[in-house]
């Protein structure tokens, strides 16, 4: 029976599906997994179609257009977003939509135009009595035209449709709608050939030839360039370029029947340069017995997690290799994750040097042309290996056999500003369950939930405890800060330590390389006054703005406000200014001062804006064209540098300071990861930590490498805090202008959520805590306060009971309290809670 009516998710922040009708010329290829044109809400949005519907609707609204006349979704992926969906509670629409390449959306506009005259005094009038219509008729008396979200925004307000239904009977403006393409597409280019005649004749070749030389010289060249430089045909701008011609002496040529002009697709690489010639390697006995493993797993075809603890250095990378280049043999494909975009280019050039043209990638640093092409290339077959950060996990590989998740303790793995808020870790595992393919989770220090998932069975441990060619770990001096105030003189700055700056100085004079981590770019903190103690904070969030000394700015690093750096005091005018805290801005200064004879660059947000940028400055540090880098958490992990023998930890505490269960094991992670960076080869490395803490556990098994021991006395606290992996956390956030709109409507939801759970099997199980202000209380003008769901997975092993019972609370809250100034968002397994 031919469906006539299907359901269609659409990207909105609506947990809902919609049925529309399908017109009979559409009725064979709706599909679902195909995208849809629909009408919504006055305008046209796209849609994907997720099933059909077995009886029809007839007051159902009708397809607008089909976008694709066969599925651009598998039902491998359309299975993962109904699980990404359910899990992260996320509406379905929102879901797929994050699984294509950004611009492939089609839709309409409402475009409001000022259809009558009005002069200023008529919107004077109008101020008072009615101030939403004057504030519109301004913004249109100077912009003539506006679509309805620039209009909002133009005003400061979203709720004007009763305006302008107004405004519009009273025929002084008008609205249309105007249908939008998609803003990335297929590209194409022209090609010239000369003409077959001329090729397969070359008596008629030297007689068109020297006729041209007579008439046109430019005519000429270009036949005598194609004939001899590009046989094969030649790109129309290169030829043109070459030949230093114009379109219209092409043109001319074509007119003849001399040359022959087509068009062919052109793909957008992202790759600029050729692959690296591959490296002789062999895997040690260790390697071996891991790729071994891996790949009876991958031949079996059958669902197999891993869970790879190998130390910094033990060729970890080699064992993806070897078990993709199985994968690929047997005619799947590969996904391989990475948890920085600053880690692509290193680990494209080891993947392109031994697969070549079978590699592909995919990120947000990537133009939008080149994530489309290479999305399409994916999903054809032609490339079997996907590498890329969280979102390459939704490339449409085909017969997916292998995902790598390198790193898999980054907690960059999870997305945190946008929905879905989806683990990609996680995703992968749950994808790779979904195909019957493997997963290798990697990482010299694992995650506590992945390693208790290993103990517990859940998952395979594979371990690699030694460095290639036995290179051992660099020893790591600490030096504690408290006391290097006791040999420094009245005026120093706690930047970098006397041991540091000695060390520093060894390895300059060597010739050696230097890696300096601080995990905070800027110069400073904060700008503070040493007279009144006023600092400057973000009037659009709760927190102090970061001084950046190059640019004698102070920046937000939230919302992105900025204002010029002052001289004097704005409180009290004294100029008594102190910078509190360390950047990377602030140690780069520091390397100035005391080491100016020393190459150094830095690698932090500010300065990888740019695209290429991260592969710019680590190829020229690979070169040795500077000798210290100094950089942020994107320095700590994946660099493989031969010259590098010294690392530098400028504060150890940092992450210590955040109010958050897991600080603990971002630190331990860090400084073990930072100091895996040295004597990777045949030279000796050393690392030197700078800590206020010297004796906190975490920084003492760091200093030892001691990850057994560090997890034991860590899973220890999670155990007796019930917090993860005993326990699942559920993050719900209130959202509004208003701070006391935020505080009553986290206190509706949290009463109701408690009245509900009480009548459940989960009471005894299940935590409330809040509401309460989030750490940082404001952020973007928007005032925030948590409710924080904890669980036992004893009593909710999958999370599903919690997440229904959720759902039937923001159900009742909803109903009953429903405030459009009051926005709430839902974050499953939350990793930041500020």
């Amino acid at each position: 029976m031919r469906a006539h009516t299907v359901q269609v998710a659409v990207p909105i922040p609506i947990d809902q599906l919609f049925t529309y009708r399908i017109p009979e010329k559409f009725s064979e290829f709706a599909l679902p997994g195909c995208r849809v044109l629909v009408p919504f809400d006055r305008k046209r949005i796209t849609g994907y179609v997720t099933h059909h519907v077995p009886k029809p609707y007839d007051d159902a609204l009708e397809i607008a257009d089909l976008l694709d006349y066969w599925p651009i979704f598998s039902k491998d992926l359309l299975h993962l977003a109904d699980w990404v969906a359910e899990y992260y509670m996320a509406p379905l629409g929102m879901v797929l939509q994050s699984m294509l390449p950004p611009g492939m959306q089609r839709g309409s506009e409402r475009i409001i135009t000022l259809k009558q005259t009005v002069g200023e005094f008529e919107i004077a009038n109008l101020r008072k009595s009615k101030p939403v219509q004057s504030k519109i008729l301004k913004a249109l008396f100077v912009y003539r035209s506006l679509s309805l979200k620039a209009l909002s925004k133009k005003i400061g307000s979203t709720a004007i449709s009763k305006n302008l239904e107004e405004l519009k009977r009273l025929g002084i403006i008008e609205e249309k709608e105007v249908l939008e393409d998609a803003s990335v597409r297929i590209k194409f280019e022209k090609i010239v050939h000369l003409a077959s005649h001329l090729v397969d004749e070359p008596e008629r070749f030297e007689e068109s030839l020297k006729m041209l030389e007579k008439r046109s010289v430019k005519q000429a060249a270009m036949l005598q360039y194609l004939k001899t430089v590009a046989p094969d045909g030649v790109v129309q701008s290169v030829a043109l370029q070459e030949i230093a011609s114009s379109r219209e002496a092409l043109k001319a040529l074509a007119k003849k029947g001399l040359v022959k002009i087509t068009e062919r697709e052109r793909i957008r690489s992202p790759f600029d340069r050729a692959p690296e010639t591959k490296p002789n390697l062999t895997l040690n006995s260790d390697q071996q017995r891991c790729v071994n493993t891996v790949v009876r797993a991958v031949q079996a075809g059958s669902f197999h997690t891993f869970l790879l603890h190998g130390i910094t250095g033990s060729g970890k990378t080699q064992v993806y290799i070897e078990a993709i280049r199985e994968t690929v043999a047997l005619g799947k494909s590969a996904i391989v994750l990475v948890p920085e975009i600053s880690l692509t280019p290193q680990t494209v050039a080891v993947f392109r040097s031994w697969f070549g043209p079978l590699v592909t990638i995919q990120h947000s640093a990537m133009s939008h042309g080149e994530r489309f092409d290479a999305w399409r290339k994916i999903r054809s077959g032609e490339l079997k290996i996907v590498i890329g950060a969280r979102s390459a996990v939704f490339a449409p590989v085909e017969n997916l056999g292998l995902v790598v998740v390198d790193e898999e303790h980054e907690t960059t793995y999870k997305q945190n500003d946008l929905t879905p808020k989806y683990q990609a870790r996680d995703c992968a595992i749950v994808r790779a369950s979904q195909s019957k393919a493997v997963v290798i989770l990697g990482s010299a220090t694992p995650s506590i939930e992945s390693f208790f998932n290993a103990e517990d069975g859940k998952y395979t441990l594979l371990t690699l405890d030694r460095r290639i060619g036995n290179i051992p770990l660099p020893p790591v001096e600490l030096v504690d800060m408290r006391k290097q105030i006791e040999v420094h003189t009245e005026n120093w700055q706690p930047v970098l330590s006397k041991p540091l700056r000695d060390r520093m100085l060894q390895s300059l004079k060597s010739r050696e390389q230097i890696i300096l981590f601080q995990n905070r770019r800027g110069y400073s903190n904060a700008l503070e006054c040493y007279s009144c103690g006023h600092s400057a904070e973000c009037p659009h969030c709760s927190i102090h703005l970061t001084f950046h000394r190059f640019k004698l700015r102070l920046k937000c690093h939230y919302c992105g406000y900025t204002l010029p750096a002052y001289r004097t005091c704005p409180s009290c005018g004294e100029s008594n200014l102190l910078s509190q805290g360390i950047g990377t801005q602030r140690v780069e200064e520091q390397i100035d001062r005391l080491f100016p004879s020393a190459t150094y660059t830095r690698m932090d947000l500010d300065t990888t804006s740019r695209k290429g940028s991260h592969t710019d400055i680590l190829e020229q540090f690979k070169s040795g064209g500077t000798q210290i880098l100094i950089g942020t958490q994107m320095v700590t992990k994946g660099l493989d540098f031969e010259n590098v023998t010294l690392v530098g930890v400028i504060s150890a505490d940092t992450n210590l300071l955040f109010p958050d269960f897991r600080s603990s094991e971002r630190t331990f992670q860090l400084l073990t990861q930072v100091a895996g960076r040295a004597g990777r080869k045949e030279k000796s490395g050393k690392v030197v930590v700078q800590t206020y803490r010297p004796q906190h556990y975490a920084i003492q098994h760091a200093r030892t490498h001691d990850f057994s021991g560090f997890y034991r006395e860590e899973i220890t606290f999670r155990k007796e805090a019930r917090y993860p992996p005993f326990s699942r956390l559920i993050l719900v956030q209130f959202r509004a202008l208003d701070e006391n709109l935020a505080i009553e409507h986290s206190g509706f939801f949290s009463d109701i959520f408690r009245e509900q759970l009480q009548k459940n099997t989960l009471s005894a199980h299940c935590s409330v805590l809040g509401p309460s202000p989030a750490p940082i209380l404001k952020i973007r003008n928007q005032f925030r306060w948590h409710v924080l769901l904890k669980t036992l997975k004893s009593a909710d092993r999958s999370g599903s009971l919690t997440r229904a019972l959720l759902r039937n609370s923001l159900k009742l809250y909803s109903e009953k309290h429903r405030n459009n100034r009051v926005q709430f968002n839902i974050d499953v397994d939350p990793i930041n809670l500020l």
